[in-house]
């Protein structure tokens, strides 16, 4: 009797014991599911591809990720609506144009935690872009190198069997490619250059045009001071911005030589899908645009043209960065899900799913079979940005200053203070 009473207790004490763990393990379980983050991240990439994206995260997710596509007319004041009601994400994709406009909004990623030296070992010099004298504004997701597009068939039609590698190319080019009518109109143009409603990519290439000059337009100081550089002289005493204008001028002046544009002309990159344009700037991620408008245009890439005996080869390029939101409820696991997006599986698949090359060095360093993202990948080595203090404000100054000198408002200098001290007041 007293053995079966010892027997009782013992299984007694047995399935206690089991079911104290049962409780433990399902307390466990159900305190694991509760702290798991939920990080929202927004941008304006294709959701159905950023899905892709996470699903090659699945394995190694630090936190439950959902990716909301917003439109790009109505990214800025749809995150600044969605903060201010306290439903904003926790991450956001972004374009380097807005950094200024956001930053205050921003958990930058602290020189303690992300130095200069691993910053620039890790990503294109480029992405230098994103630093503040604080830390950094995000870590970078992807590079849009500014490439030339140009039309083989017009080229070859006047014994020209490569595109210019050299802007002071553009004279004689011009003058052998544009044909005119017995009325003066374009049939066929060399280059979309001089006018601003009508050219795609106008502000990008006027802005590679200021910075091969030797302005970088606006950035920090050596003291980390932000500064608008639009006005500054070289030692020759030129104003890099005036040189810039003046070429991109010139060619919607019907009494020069290289007129080559003008305003009643379609877009250009209407015209040049139509096989009617030589040159055309783009973005290495418009090619699957203009493969698909003409799938019998005779087109290849080039980098962008540079300045003879220039010391460092440059072309403009768009670039992101992953960056965290100090209105975020999990700052750390936000600061985690950023580094998940700069990491260099995410840089493979978006060089492999993209026409895009990657911004990481290490992954960059795989060059592509792909002739034209060959010469994406080597545009986007040379990429360079400026800070913008706001890009639709800006691109209207742009537009102006070029109004301004072609329809002889003001002579190029004062057109260009005049784009100066606008920049100024937008910058301060």
């Amino acid at each position: 009797m007293k053995n079966n009473s010892l027997f009782q207790i013992a299984v007694l004490a047995l399935f206690g014991f089991f079911a104290v763990v049962a409780v433990f393990f399902f307390s466990l379980q159900k305190n694991s599911s509760e702290v798991t983050a939920q990080i929202q991240v927004w941008g304006t990439e294709d959701q159905a591809f950023m899905n892709s994206l996470l699903g090659e995260f699945a394995e190694n997710q630090i936190a439950k990720i959902t990716y909301v596509q917003k439109p790009a007319s109505s990214f800025n004041q749809e995150l600044v609506e969605a903060i201010a009601e306290g439903r904003g994400p926790d991450v956001i994709i972004l374009d380097h144009r807005d950094i200024l406009r956001h930053k205050a909004k921003i958990s930058l990623f602290p020189f303690d935690s992300l130095s200069e030296r691993d910053f620039r070992d890790a990503f294109l010099d480029g992405a230098d872009v994103f630093w503040t004298p604080e830390g950094y504004i995000g870590l970078p997701f992807s590079i849009d190198p500014l490439v030339m597009y140009w039309n083989k068939s017009l080229f070859l039609n006047e014994g020209v069997i490569r595109p210019p590698s050299y802007w002071d190319e553009f004279a004689t080019l011009a003058i052998k490619i544009t044909k005119k009518d017995q009325s003066f109109t374009i049939e066929d143009s060399f280059v979309a250059l001089g006018e601003y409603s009508n050219i795609e990519n106008a502000k990008g290439i006027i802005s590679i045009l200021i910075l091969q000059a030797g302005s970088p337009i606006i950035s920090y100081d050596e003291n980390g001071v932000l500064r608008n550089y639009l006005n500054l002289q070289n030692k020759e005493g030129l104003r890099p911005a005036d040189v810039a204008f003046r070429f991109y001028t010139e060619f919607a002046d019907p009494s020069k030589s290289t007129y080559s544009w003008n305003r009643s002309l379609p877009s250009s990159q209407r015209m040049f899908t139509a096989g009617d344009l030589a040159l055309y700037f783009g973005f290495a991620s418009e090619v699957e645009a203009i493969r698909n408008a003409n799938p019998n245009l005779n087109f290849d890439v080039a980098i962008v043209p540079q300045i003879r005996n220039t010391v460092e080869k440059m072309t403009y390029g768009n670039f992101k960065a992953v960056a965290v939101l100090k209105s975020s409820q999990n700052i750390s696991a936000a600061y985690g899900v950023a580094r998940l997006f700069a990491s260099s599986n995410a840089m493979e698949f978006l060089a492999l799913n993209s026409a895009l090359p990657p911004v990481g060095k290490k992954v960059i360093e795989n060059k592509p079979l792909d002739p034209y993202k060959v010469v994406f990948y080597d545009s986007a080595l040379i990429a360079r940005a400026w800070l913008d203090p706001d890009k639709s404000l800006t691109d209207t100054l742009f537009s102006d200053t070029v109004g301004d000198i072609t329809s002889g408002r003001l002579r190029l200098n004062e057109s260009v203070n005049r784009a100066s001290d606008r920049l100024e007041s937008l910058l301060r």
